[in-house]
């Protein structure tokens, strides 16, 4: 392969693990999803991620200050990743807001008389659409908040995603 080919395949691979790593991601994967966020036993944000716009800008604050201690982000950095972190919060709400309501559907449509299989069916296609737009939301502010970053600045933070997630 020529040398452009290994960088461009090397590009993506470290956008991927980027998208991994941005701590809004996990918590717009947890509100979407309902997939636990950062809790249990790693943080007072509980099983089910943060649950409240506040508890979402905590989290946003604390890994924004987490990862920019590792990758030696200037204070501009921080603000401009903490201002990107920022904005998506409120769309995150309103996923949360929809995935719930998706899921009181697919509780009526199993716990009636009959099993209402139209309205499961409906419930999936709802929830792969959520899914979907979850998925955009995170990887635009993935590649925003990586835009913020030096070269330099996010070949280290991927070298470290990689040394303590694997690749």
């Amino acid at each position: 392969m020529s040398e452009k080919c290994d960088r461009n395949k090397t590009g993506f691979h470290g956008l991927v693990i980027i998208a991994v790593a941005v701590g809004a991601l996990v918590v717009a994967v947890g509100a979407a999803t309902g997939k636990p966020g950062f809790g249990g036993h790693m943080g007072h944000w509980g099983h089910h991620g943060a649950t409240t716009q506040e508890d979402m800008q905590d989290f946003s604050e604390f890994f924004v200050k987490r990862f920019s201690r590792r990758i030696d982000a200037t204070d501009t950095q921080k603000a401009a990743i903490q201002k990107e972190f920022d904005s998506v919060i409120p769309k995150i709400m309103d996923l949360r807001e929809r995935k719930n309501a998706a899921h009181k559907k697919v509780i009526a449509a199993l716990g009636g008389e009959t099993v209402d299989r139209a309205a499961l069916e409906q419930a999936r296609r709802e929830a792969a659409a959520l899914a979907e737009e979850a998925f955009g939301v995170v990887l635009q502010t993935t590649i925003n908040a990586a835009e913020i970053l030096t070269p330099a600045q996010r070949k280290e933070l991927v070298a470290h995603i990689e040394k303590t997630h694997g690749s």
